[in-house]
């Protein structure tokens, strides 16, 4: 994990497309499905993680959020912010229940977040902490 991030945000799919890596836990290639960096060049899908293992991995984007909403860009879209800041709580709040279920969906709400910000006209540097 590179210093400065309390989780593993910033290594996701560090080698996506990577055929020649293997996931520790399945044995399969890493392919285009997002992966999580456990000891360079090693990691393992996020459906394969054991998350009971591992801290709340969205803990960086709730801070983040909370810096968003307070942007004067971000008011066309501040029910967005807020919904997905509601719902990675409640992940946090039931956390590792969904594992990696929840991990895959947060993913997915964090990016359609990201593109409605840029859309919004909120600095490239501040959607790049979501």
């Amino acid at each position: 994990m590179q210093a400065g991030h309390q989780d593993g945000s910033a290594l996701l799919g560090a080698g996506v497309g990577t055929t020649a890596a293997r996931c520790c836990a399945c044995g399969r290639p890493f392919g285009i499905e997002p992966w999580w960096v456990t000891h360079h060049p090693q990691g393992e899908h996020t459906r394969c993680r054991d998350w009971s293992r591992h801290s709340f991995p969205f803990v960086r984007q709730l801070t983040a959020l909370r810096r968003v909403w307070r942007d004067p860009a971000a008011a066309p879209v501040r029910a967005q912010v807020a919904e997905v800041g509601r719902w990675l709580a409640g992940l946090q709040a039931r956390w590792p229940r969904d594992g990696a279920e929840g991990v895959l969906e947060a993913l997915h709400r964090t990016r359609v977040l990201r593109a409605s910000l840029l859309q919004a006209g909120v600095t490239a540097r501040l959607v790049n902490q979501v």
